[in-house]
């Protein structure tokens, strides 16, 4: 009993902090928001009066976007902190009523349900008031169902392993709390699964000679510009060579298209994920959750990475990385080489 009181304080106090803090980063987000409109108010003002003078208009021009683009980054950090407290709120406001066992509302995994199964309906693995309803901490999809499968195996492989990871993570509550909230962060209309297939599913677009393509295509252009800007040859002549570069982008725009459509929204989730990932690596588990060879491969980095590449693919509705990127460094096929 005094263990249990002991408890129900500790989630009550930890409910009470969170929920403090996300009040406090939720006055920063509204503050912020107020600088941004002040500082673009400002700024326009000052062109608009300074216009009479070139160096007085550029200095305020690029003191204004420099300080707006500062206000802008941290609008993001600011929220992506209130969102994290929030979620640590709603995390320790979950516990108190598993605790009081009122957590009928919760999901309780009828669709993981097999009625065929030899003692998933008799023991009530899933459904209203099931195991599963009570013990269910899950974030993502992927993982609700993995626990699914876990406790619908009959077969006794790996437990124990299972039971030292349990024991572990028993006394890392801040930790576990911490990865949870992070995992609340992943919003996407995504599927992960749909994801998997594309993957599973993608084929080279820049292979054979396009993927040595955009490599002689820089330099050629990149001759081609200093060239110019010495004196050398004339306008035509890089003309040629930007419209030659587009030629050879288009002989690849259908794939690049096509691939583009299935990444539009898959680098935010594949970003939080290396977030994830990274929470794993930094902690040194003795179970076999982590380990030296994780530690070493880090595969967050390589996530951030494909998942940067997966942003900078987006980014080439923009006419001047359509045009002129493509055309002189042929961009999209070599993000392509890269992905």
């Amino acid at each position: 009993m005094r263990e249990q009181q002991d408890l129900e304080k500790y989630y009550i106090k930890r409910k009470a902090e969170f929920g403090q803090l996300a009040q406090e980063y939720k006055r920063k987000v509204f503050v912020n928001s107020l600088l941004r409109v002040f500082v673009f108010v400002t700024g326009a003002f000052l062109v608009y009066y300074l216009s009479y003078s070139t160096p007085l208009l550029l200095i305020a021009m690029v003191s204004s976007i420099a300080l707006f683009l500062f206000l802008v980054k941290r609008q993001v950090n600011l929220k992506a902190t209130w969102d994290h407290y929030n979620a640590l709120k709603e995390i320790n406001e979950k516990e108190l009523v598993f605790r009081d066992h009122a957590y009928f509302d919760f999901d309780s995994g009828s669709d993981l349900s097999e009625s065929n199964h030899p003692y998933c309906l008799d023991i009530d693995v899933f459904g209203r008031g099931s195991f599963f309803q009570y013990i269910n901490r899950t974030v993502l999809d992927p993982a609700r169902t993995k626990l699914g499968r876990h406790l619908l195996e009959n077969s006794i492989e790996g437990i124990e392993d299972r039971q030292v990871i349990i024991q572990q993570l028993s006394k890392q509550n801040d930790w576990c709390q911490n990865f949870l909230a992070e995992a609340y962060s992943i919003k996407t209309d995504v599927k992960e699964s749909s994801i998997l297939t594309w993957l599973h599913d993608y084929q080279r677009i820049a292979s054979g000679v396009f993927k040595f393509l955009p490599i002689v295509m820089t330099i050629i252009s990149l001759i081609a510009l200093g060239l110019l800007a010495g004196g050398v040859i004339a306008e035509s002549i890089v003309m040629l060579v930007l419209f030659v570069g587009l030629g050879i982008s288009s002989m690849r725009v259908k794939n690049v298209n096509k691939a583009a459509s299935k990444m539009a929204k898959s680098h935010h989730l594949f970003q939080q994920y290396a977030k994830l990932l990274h929470k794993i690596e930094m902690k040194d588990f003795d179970c076999l959750i982590s380990g030296d060879e994780i530690k070493t491969q880090q595969p967050s980095k390589k996530i951030q990475q494909f998942s940067k590449l997966l942003n900078s693919l987006n980014q080439r509705n923009n006419i001047l990385i359509s045009i002129f990127a493509n055309g002189f460094f042929l961009r999209d096929i070599w993000i392509c080489s890269k992905i």
